[in-house]
């Protein structure tokens, strides 16, 4: 089942909750904010 869904466009976070959605949503944009912050600190010299 696993391949065929990849085969068909259907990712883990479709069988999960919209609640544990949004808040995987929300901690992957955290991250990602974090990430960009600590990227621009890098080249500051």
């Amino acid at each position: 089942q696993h391949e065929i869904d990849h085969l068909n466009g259907v990712l883990f976070v479709d069988y999960v909750s919209k609640l544990k959605r949004d808040m995987m949503i929300k901690r992957v944009e955290k991250a990602q904010r974090m990430a960009e912050q600590e990227d621009e600190k890098s080249h500051v010299f």
